[in-house]
């Protein structure tokens, strides 16, 4: 049982983050939108992990590292599969089943750490006001993280199945 619900989880995680990226690459061609840039995440992450720092906001400009591109692939999905762990604590508290609402319902919620907490660790404000277009990213992260939350939905599930 213990094995399937760490495999619930990895599948979760993994699932919500191929989503959230196809999501976005399909996002950049139709609109020229950028995806998400994960050579800052991952100097953002080292940051953190080396110096303490959850607050940076000038890490854009900050010296790239040689090995921030890969550290931030790796630090998003190890994010995405935390969230599927709150996913399954939700799901065994039967808050949650693997439906496509329960998954657009837990993406929407999830929106609430990067326009609250990741957005301003960046420097670009609580909702994005330090953003020339704080609408516009407010909505694309939200709309990102309801198909980052479905993908949640549908790797445990296919685990589950």
């Amino acid at each position: 049982m213990q094995e399937n619900l760490v495999l619930q989880l990895v599948a979760g995680g993994v699932a919500g983050c191929l989503f959230m990226d196809i999501w976005q690459r399909i996002l950049y061609l139709l609109s020229g939108n950028p995806p998400s840039a994960w050579n800052i995440v991952g100097r953002w992450a080292y940051e953190l992990a080396t110096k303490g720092r959850l607050v940076n906001p000038n890490i854009e400009n900050a010296p790239a590292l040689s090995f921030e591109l890969p550290l931030g692939w790796v630090f998003h999905y190890l994010v995405g599969c935390g969230y599927a762990a709150i996913y399954l604590v939700l799901m065994q508290a039967g808050y949650l089943t693997t439906s496509v609402v329960d998954g657009f319902i837990f993406g929407a919620a999830s929106v609430v750490v990067p326009w609250f907490m990741f957005l301003p660790c960046m420097g670009k404000g609580m909702l994005a006001r330090n953003t020339p277009v704080p609408l516009k990213v407010c909505t694309i992260a939200l709309v990102t993280h309801i198909i980052f939350g479905i993908g949640i939905a549908f790797g445990i599930q296919l685990v589950a199945a």
